[in-house]
């Protein structure tokens, strides 16, 4: 009873983190530039794409996978057990915000095209990420917190920024830019 209780305590932070993150992340991906580091701006988004995606996902084996073309925006949400997810989008001014936050982790995203934006939070167990973002205006934010942790990022093009943000056991990166 009390793992069931916890799992939905920490299911509602991670969604709570997401939201706000990814408000910020969208703001930012919406007016055409990248989600600077230390600004999040405004608190409400201007959505004006043609794509946009929000999964929410609670419990057991997880899973996501997200093909967009366009101008696209992806807010994606995991808490518990078996994660993943995996994103591929195409087009200008993309954007992926993705929170996991228990058991096996991981993500994929590949962004091609001008003004992308990945934002990615994983918390507990196996994590990893593996991103790739290919033109201009480009912008990566990592933070992992608990256990095997991995990042392996490449960012193509001009006008990159990446933060990654490890703590705890395994920690590794690669980040490269050019």
């Amino acid at each position: 009873m009390n793992r069931q209780r916890n799992q939905r305590v920490r299911a509602r932070l991670a969604w709570r983190v997401l939201a706000a993150v990814s408000l910020a992340a969208a703001a930012q991906a919406a007016a055409g530039a990248p989600v600077p580091f230390d600004d999040l701006g405004p608190p409400e988004p201007a959505f004006d794409y043609s794509n946009i995606v929000s999964v929410r996902q609670v419990g057991s084996g997880n899973a996501v996978s997200l093909d967009q073309a366009g101008r696209n925006g992806a807010l994606l949400g995991q808490a518990g057990y078996g994660n993943s997810i995996v994103a591929r989008q195409i087009g200008a001014q993309n954007w992926v915000v993705a929170s996991q936050a228990g058991s096996g982790n991981t993500l994929n995203a590949t962004q091609r095209g001008t003004a992308n934006t990945l934002v990615v939070q994983q918390n507990g167990a196996g994590n990893s990420v593996d991103a790739t973002q290919n033109g201009t205006s480009l912008s990566a934010r990592v933070t992992q917190n608990g256990s095997n942790n991995s990042v392996n990022l490449v960012q193509g093009g001009s006008n990159t920024g990446i933060q990654v943000i490890q703590s705890g056991n395994g920690a590794r990166a690669t980040v490269l830019t050019h």
